[in-house]
């Protein structure tokens, strides 16, 4: 078996668009000599590797393994990122996808997710705005953790960790959902660590257990994890996926005020709602994809406390409604709005309106989370 492609020089050398001739006049040797490399009748001396390489601007590994690697710009979720471990210097490389890596000579192959050890679950807590993530791991010169990454659709945050000290990392969050207005927006967050590190650290927990670790941060934790949409029974952490939202554009509007959500549930409890949403015609609608019949169906229990200790509240839902909202509900336990359009552009057109009205309240355009939504 040949120790480098034939095949690979020769296809690199098209892709150059050089002659057998240009290609040996660039190595100092004859062109019969680079005939016969890509006939397979002779292979070029390990000492003009590097040399052949830099002329058909590949790599030795490439060279070596006879795969080439094409950039076509496709790679550009950091999602879809993989880590390359040197065994000898313990190097980490990154990369937003599949990729061809050597470090001291030895061709890196990507890490790969193992079944997760139950002994070392993952802890995570706010610490001085930060989450810190903690996992009960002996840590010694044998067996350890290298590193911990945490990644999102942009930002890649990578700490090293080192046999005998602490499996702890500290993880900034760039917050892009206001908190606190009813949007679950810290509960996204800390579902986010958790899926990250459980992915980038290869754990293998299942989504079932990460579910049971979000449950002991926050109760919308779970169904921030499960994503997509759902119907949330006991104290939210009961879950029943259901068909995806119909497409559509949503218009949320945050008020410049916070609302305490242990005061609005306790000024609920103290006098409970004769009337709840229909749950079963919201079901119904969702398995039809009929967007108009979902949203006359949309109700919130919580809005007859904080709306009406915020009138701006219902000042929102209406003027969302003058501007083509199919409905508009407050979310959570508020004070954000949000309202159902049919389509961004609808949506988009209602927030130029509204900003100019309402100078002081914030205006998000977005759309629903779906799996293979349907179309409205």
């Amino acid at each position: 078996m040949s120790y480098i492609s034939s095949e690979l020089i020769r296809s690199a050398r098209e892709r150059k668009k050089l002659t057998q001739a240009a290609l040996a006049q660039m190595l100092h040797i004859s062109d019969k000599t680079v005939s016969k490399w890509e006939t397979g009748r002779g292979l070029p001396d390990i000492a003009i590797l590097p040399e052949l390489a830099q002329a058909l601007q590949v790599s030795v590994p490439e060279l070596l393994t006879g795969v080439c690697a094409q950039n076509q710009n496709t790679a550009g979720n950091m999602r879809r990122s993989r880590f390359y471990v040197c065994p000898v210097c313990g190097n980490v490389i990154h990369a937003m996808g599949e990729g061809s890596f050597s470090c001291h000579g030895i061709q890196l192959p990507p890490l790969e997710p193992e079944e997760g050890n139950p002994e070392h679950a993952l802890k995570t807590e706010m610490v001085d705005g930060e989450y810190y993530v903690t996992m009960d791991h002996p840590m010694t010169k044998t067996h350890y953790i290298s590193f911990a990454a945490y990644v999102t659709t942009d930002t890649l945050y990578l700490t090293k960790l080192y046999p005998e000290q602490d499996m702890a990392v500290h993880i900034h969050i760039r917050k892009r959902i206001p908190s606190p207005a009813g949007l679950a927006g810290g509960s996204a967050d800390a579902a986010a660590v958790l899926y990250g590190v459980n992915r980038l650290l290869d754990l293998g927990f299942s989504p079932e257990e990460l579910k049971i670790f979000g449950k002991s941060i926050g109760a919308d934790v779970p169904f921030c994890l499960m994503r997509g949409t759902a119907l949330a029974e006991g104290i939210g952490d009961r879950l029943t996926r259901l068909p995806p939202m119909p497409n559509c554009g949503i218009l949320l509007a945050k008020p410049p005020f916070s609302v305490s959500t242990p005061k609005v549930y306790q000024a609920f409890d103290s006098e409970p709602p004769a009337s709840h949403p229909d749950i079963r015609a919201i079901r119904e609608a969702l398995q039809r994809a009929r967007l108009r019949d979902l949203c006359r169906s949309l109700g919130n229990v919580l809005e007859k406390v904080t709306g009406a200790w915020y009138p701006l509240i219902g000042e929102l839902e209406t003027a969302m409604k003058d501007t083509g909202a199919y409905n508009a509900v407050m979310s959570g336990s508020g004070p954000t709005v949000f309202g159902i359009y049919k389509d961004i552009a609808g949506a988009e057109q209602a927030a130029g309106t509204l900003r100019s009205r309402y100078g002081n309240v914030r205006f998000i355009v977005t759309a629903p989370y779906n799996r293979g939504g349907h179309k409205s």
